[in-house]
């Protein structure tokens, strides 16, 4: 049998809609659904609403009307038209997504322009009618490009679907008028927009007189009824409206009897209009309530709303699904609704990447080239080998170390039977990783400084109590910036994203592996200076394979702080080893009681500031602050003078 396949796959947004049957099923458990339609917050109650149905009706027994029951149509005229438009201009729909299928596979366009963040079954049915689609990022967007978009289509949905942000009406009016006139087809898709909206609005009245804008609706979400299966479409094209018909009647046959007969009562009776009341207020309260339930505990995308309010369409949330899963919330990835967003960084931005790094690179050199001219080029054997000899095992050691700093987050999503929660953990570790960035940065800028420096006062003879001394002075600055960290990492913290907060407990690991790695830096000058590089390699090698191994026996089971342990270790082995063999090969005389002395000091403040309870963040943030001096005091006291510091000395002198 040959089948002409689509491409596409099942939604999702069903197959988690039985996944939680299935559970809710096994442990007794209630789960929290988050995209399968308004009426998995809350049930419309129809108690009432059936009690006058005669189910033995022509209405319901019979063969639908091609284009919907006229008395429908004309309810649905008065309740989203204010009875301004034509019952003629109007096709009811087996839900929704018929709706736009619909219109996708009978409306001659080249490609239908979706916006950045959208709902993945658009996609879906867009691949099945072998329909084109390419994004826009916002609805400003649209004008600027209405060249491209002539002779295409452009969908849009306001409050979006599915994040739920709602569109200025006036800005978007003007803008669809626009693209109207230019001769671009707008599918206008706003199925929540009456579950937000009272019977007041009359937004869709500035629309229904615009040939090129179709209309597609869905009592999915406006009155609660995903299960019947019924939405409509309205459109003043009385050639498409009649080709539409057409299509349904040789498609099904007509529309649900029973399910058009029940939206009519919700429509047009006192008991209908009654429960549709009611459930618009409940399931708006309850979105609420979902949306702030996930906002505080960190689960809510909140950087997908650009400034808006999330409105709670398809509530939008930063973690996988099979994590939410354990907090008993059902809700498929961000994926589904970002797929657009998603290919572009796969394709594109990692691209980019590379291509900033190689214009950096191209503009580095530039500056060198007065250092490449003014003498004569001439190959000297001896001197190269010399040159070879000592740089490349210091190719080796910069490699290495490379991969030091990356091999666990490499690797790491493989440890875990499930590579997608090794993903989500990995997304964790490296946002809140972020943080300790500030201890990297200050040992980047320490080597650029005290490198060259060291090289150039090898010259003068031995400066060995110099390289004591900056050990210490990088030591305590060190072990400041740690502290600062730390004891401010209550405001630190706003610099990722909330739903990574849950890492923030990594931050002092990961400082102490660079910590590590700076005093193994000071430490490594011995063997560049006694031209014994290859010691750098060994070192580089060893940590490294600390490190795999570490990641490989102990994070599928502890997860990311394994990780960071990992690091700690593979630094403060190569640390011991580089000031073991250097002492025998260049020993340098550490003040190593002082030393010891600053980290004790610092180790007890940090305990003090964490183990101490006070709730109050400004108490909190007061009191630490109080032993961020104390360590600063103590420097002063015993290391750096205030009448040897700059600028602060003249004040000193003067006194």
């Amino acid at each position: 049998m040959k089948i002409n396949k689509s491409g596409a796959a099942l939604s999702r947004i069903v197959q988690i809609g039985e996944t939680l049957k299935e559970l809710s099923q096994k442990s007794g458990k209630e789960y929290l659904p988050l995209n399968r339609g308004v009426n998995q917050v809350v049930n419309i109650d129809l108690t009432e609403v059936v009690k006058s149905i005669n189910f033995n009706s022509p209405e319901i027994q019979v063969y639908p009307h091609g284009a919907g029951r006229p008395d429908l149509r004309a309810a649905i005229n008065e309740e989203f038209f204010a009875g301004k438009s034509s019952p003629d201009n109007i096709l009811i729909t087996a839900g929704g997504m018929h709706a736009l299928d619909l219109v996708a596979q009978t409306v001659n366009i080249g490609k239908l322009f979706l916006p950045s963040y959208y709902w993945g079954c658009y996609f879906k049915m867009l691949k099945i009618r072998s329909v084109e689609s390419e994004g826009y990022d916002s609805q400003s967007d649209l004008l600027p490009m209405i060249d491209r978009l002539q002779g295409n289509a452009v969908l849009i949905s306001d409050p979006s679907n599915p994040l739920g942000d709602k569109h200025d009406d006036e800005e978007q009016l003007n803008i669809i008028r626009a693209l109207n006139d230019a001769g671009v087809v707008i599918f206008y898709d706003c199925p929540y927009r009456r579950l937000f909206m009272d019977a007041s609005d009359d937004y869709y009245t500035r629309l229904m007189n615009l040939d090129n804008v179709i209309i597609t609706e869905s009592f999915s979400k406006s009155v609660g009824l995903s299960g019947q299966r019924l939405g409509f479409i309205h459109t003043c094209n009385k050639e498409l409206h009649d080709e539409l018909e057409v299509r349904v009647m040789y498609n099904t046959n007509g529309i649900n009897g029973f399910a058009q007969e029940l939206v009519l009562r919700l429509l047009t009776t006192p008991e209908g209009k009654k429960a549709v009341t009611a459930f618009k207020e409940r399931t708006t309260r309850d979105i609420a309530l979902n949306i702030e339930y996930l906002r505080a505990r960190g689960l809510l995308a909140e950087e997908f709303y650009h400034g808006t309010t999330p409105r709670g369409i398809f509530v939008i949330v930063n973690r996988s699904e099979e994590e939410l899963l354990k907090h008993y919330i059902g809700a498929v990835s961000l994926s589904f609704f970002t797929k657009t967003r998603q290919e572009y960084a796969k394709d594109y931005l990692v691209g980019y990447i590379f291509i900033s790094n190689l214009i950096i690179s191209v503009v580095q050199m530039f500056f060198f080239i007065p250092e490449l001219t003014g003498f004569a080029y001439k190959l000297d054997r001896v001197l190269l080998k010399r040159m070879v000899v000592y740089s490349f095992p210091v190719l080796i050691l910069g490699l290495v170390g490379i991969l030091n700093q990356t091999v666990d987050k490499m690797i790491y999503p493989f440890l875990f039977e499930d590579r997608q929660e090794g993903l989500v953990q990995l997304g964790i570790y490296a946002a809140t990783s972020k943080i300790a960035m500030v201890m990297a940065m200050f040992t980047q800028a320490f080597r650029y400084a005290y490198e060259p420096f060291v090289f150039g006062k090898d010259r003068e003879g031995d400066n060995r109590k110099m390289y004591a001394a900056a050990m210490k002075y990088f030591l305590i600055f060190s072990l400041l910036a740690f502290l600062a960290v730390m004891f401010y990492l209550d405001l630190l913290r706003y610099l990722v994203a909330r739903g990574y907060w849950e890492g923030l407990g990594v931050v002092a690991i990961v400082m102490l592996a660079e910590i590590c790695k700076g005093i193994y830096f000071n430490l490594s000058f011995w063997y560049k200076l006694t031209d014994k590089t290859y010691w750098g390699a060994y070192f580089s090698v060893i940590g490294c394979v600390i490190i795999v191994v570490l990641n490989i026996l102990f994070v599928p089971v502890y997860g990311y702080l394994a990780s960071a342990w990992a690091s700690v270790a593979g630094y403060a082995v190569i640390l011991l080893l580089s000031y073991w063999i250097g002492q025998k090969e260049y020993p340098i005389h550490y003040d190593l009681k002082s030393l010891g002395l600053y980290v004790l000091l610092a180790a007890v403040l940090y305990v003090i500031g964490e183990q101490v309870p006070i709730p109050n963040i400004v108490l909190r943030l007061a009191f630490r602050t109080v032993l961020l001096l104390l360590f600063i005091a103590y420097i002063i006291k015993k290391d750096l003078p205030l009448s040897q510091i700059p600028v602060i000395n003249r004040f000193i002198k003067k006194k």
